[in-house]
């Protein structure tokens, strides 16, 4: 009875106000105010190209005028994600209407780039000094985003976009279907790691950003093999074709290959800010280097303080996520043929370590570890872990690879202790060396990692 009572109240009700809802949503929108938008937002340009969220009124509440300029910028890698398809269609059929379309998407990146930071130049409204340390760092993080997302815009509309149309146009063909798969792999890799740096922006994922770093050093490794790959095709290539023409194919490929390097680049920046929090390396928008470099004053071991010994225990530092296993292997083989190392110590974590632990178990010498307590000592872990490493185990010399504030921290330790550092020189380092842990050599324990192998483990 009740049930059947509500039912038939509530189709009375839906019959009665249906036919008055566009009505009443008319009226609404007249009796409610608009959302003052920026200046730069209220420009003859279609709706999706043109900021969303930028409400003015927000700006006296700092928490969600950062949530507004946060959505926005969402947006633009909305849009920068759209012109990266486009380009990849580009590629594959030289059509040469999407570089217009290429050109308004950046055009509109620009323009709600623009839109942000009047936005966050407003801040606070008027009342100085409301606005919180916090508050103004995320201001700062989501600048960083707009800006390296513009600099992708540029790079497709400007580059990408317009090598696939010049393509056509000098050799009457689009890329070679060989050429258009190595296109294909680097563009995967950049869309994918877009997206990574997007959940890395939005939740404060530091493993998305951790992969996005990592994938850094494998898009290197992909456009190296696709130059290789081009270079055996031109020395396969018939001597009678046009010299012009080919050089002219040749330079647009591989300004291609060059480009899509570097949109990926300017993601991974995207997640520079994340990792500078976590005390991670950081990753520059051009900058090729993945190390975070280690500046200190430092006293260099030499050879002849080595040679005075026949054996040695050697402490290692180093990141803590990235393996640089063919640098790692190199330097301690190079260590071990000057002075024979008996004990290799090190922090008990990945990166580095575990590269080092892996040619320690190749060479025959004893490995020491010394995990950080981080239920004792929380986020002070890695560096009392360092100053007890140095005093217990008595090493002979210090080695630091490129790491990050932990390993300068084990560096000045060390120093302090009057101990022999070497800094391990910045070099180029092989891609297939930093690729994920996952795709490590085979007989590791992945699911363990460094615990399934034999060492002794001292925990503090």
């Amino acid at each position: 009875g009740a049930m059947a009572f509500h039912l038939a109240l509530n189709l009375a009700l839906a019959i009665l106000v249906l036919p008055w809802t566009a009505a009443l949503g008319r009226l609404t929108t007249r009796l409610l105010p608009a959302p003052i938008m920026p200046e730069s937002a209220r420009q003859d340009a279609p709706i999706a190209e043109l900021p969303h969220h930028l409400d003015l009124t927000a700006l006296a509440t700092p928490s969600l005028a950062l949530a507004n300029a946060a959505l926005e910028a969402l947006h633009m890698a909305d849009l920068a994600g759209a012109a990266l398809r486009d380009a990849l269609q580009a590629f594959r059929t030289g059509d040469r209407t999407l570089a217009g379309a290429a050109g308004r998407r950046d055009a509109a990146i620009d323009r709600i780039g623009l839109a942000i930071r009047r936005y966050l130049a407003d801040l606070g409204g008027e009342e100085v000094g409301t606005v919180s340390a916090d508050a103004q760092a995320r201001a700062q993080e989501i600048l960083t985003f707009v800006l390296n997302l513009e600099h992708v815009g540029d790079i497709i509309a400007h580059n990408l976009v317009a090598f696939a149309s010049r393509r056509l146009k000098r050799t009457g063909e689009p890329f070679s279907v060989e050429e258009l798969a190595d296109i294909e792999r680097l563009h995967a890799e950049a869309l994918t790691s877009l997206q990574l740096a997007l959940a890395a922006f939005l939740r404060d994922d530091l493993d998305a950003a951790r992969s996005v770093a990592r994938r850094k050093g494998l898009l290197r490794a992909l456009e190296r093999a696709a130059i290789d790959r081009h270079v055996a095709r031109l020395r396969d290539a018939p001597h009678d074709a046009d010299p012009a023409a080919m050089a002219e194919a040749n330079a647009l490929f591989l300004r291609t290959l060059r480009d899509l390097r570097r949109v990926h680049s300017h993601v991974a920046a995207l997640c520079a800010p994340l990792l500078e929090r976590r005390h991670e390396a950081v990753l520059g928008g051009e900058d090729e280097t993945i190390s975070a470099r280690i500046r200190f004053r430092r006293r260099r071991a030499s050879g002849r303080q080595l040679e005075r010994e026949t054996t040695m225990r050697l402490v290692i530092g180093g990141s803590g996520h990235l393996e640089y296993r063919d640098l790692v292997s190199f330097e301690l083989a190079k260590l071990h043929r000057r002075c024979r190392v008996m004990v290799l110590i090190h922090g008990g974590l990945g990166g580095v370590c575990a590269a080092a632990e892996d040619w320690a178990r190749r060479a025959g010498v004893h490995v020491v570890r010394y995990p950080p307590n981080w239920v004792r000592y929380g986020k002070t872990a890695e560096a009392v872990r360092n100053r007890f490493m140095l005093k217990d185990a008595r090493p002979d010399l210090v080695a630091a690879f490129p790491g990050g504030p932990h390993t300068l921290d084990l560096v000045r330790c060390a120093l302090r202790a009057r101990l022999a550092v070497y800094e391990v020189p910045e070099r180029d380092v092989p891609a297939q060396t930093i690729l994920d842990r996952a795709d490590g050599p085979p007989g590791r324990d992945r699911s363990n990692g460094l615990r399934s192998q034999r060492a002794i483990v001292l925990h503090i």
